[in-house]
């Protein structure tokens, strides 16, 4: 009886009238910068999804943004949604224009929201006879791969080897 209504609703799911997908936002730099990155990151999906929201409060059409960022879109971009497009093209702009801190010397603040929104961001690197640590949580990879398979991609980096997922 309980299988029943499990296949009912799954069936349920399926028959809806919208797409769901699984978006990737990734930033590639070699400064050692990750826990920032990664809150950019989560604020530029937020940034993402207001517009999309705007948009479609304007267009009638669900997830325009996601769907003309992704180029899923094939038709003629309506105006409203463009210049929501716009926006967040703008605002990775500004992102990819601030200066890189000299190390040892200088800091950039960089305000990317109101303060209300979001805290000011803080980029500063060590000086080059220090070594430059990663700000990342190095207990990550331990509980995300387990610790055989994370020491084994660890030592394939150390040694400069192919690190890839048929190899581990």
């Amino acid at each position: 009886m309980v299988e029943v209504d499990i296949r009912k609703s799954i069936v349920f799911h399926r028959t809806r009238d919208h797409a769901v997908s699984l978006t990737s936002l990734c930033l590639i730099s070699h400064h050692p910068f990750v826990s920032i990155f990664h809150d950019l990151l989560v604020l530029l999906k937020q940034i993402i999804d207001s517009c999309s929201y705007r948009a479609a409060q304007k267009t009638n059409i669900k997830d325009i943004v996601w769907s003309v960022l992704t180029g899923h879109w094939l038709d003629a971009i309506p105006p409203e949604a463009m210049r929501e497009i716009k926006e967040i093209e703008t605002w990775i702009l500004m992102l990819l224009s601030s200066p890189v801190p000299v190390p040892g010397k200088t800091k950039v603040q960089l305000e990317v929201m109101p303060s209300d929104i979001s805290p000011i961001f803080e980029f500063a690197l060590p000086d080059h006879t220090r070594f430059s640590l990663v700000d990342f949580p190095l207990h990550l990879p331990f509980e995300l791969l387990g610790v055989d398979t994370a020491v084994r991609v660890l030592a394939a980096i150390m040694l400069e080897f192919k690190a890839s997922f048929s190899y581990i």
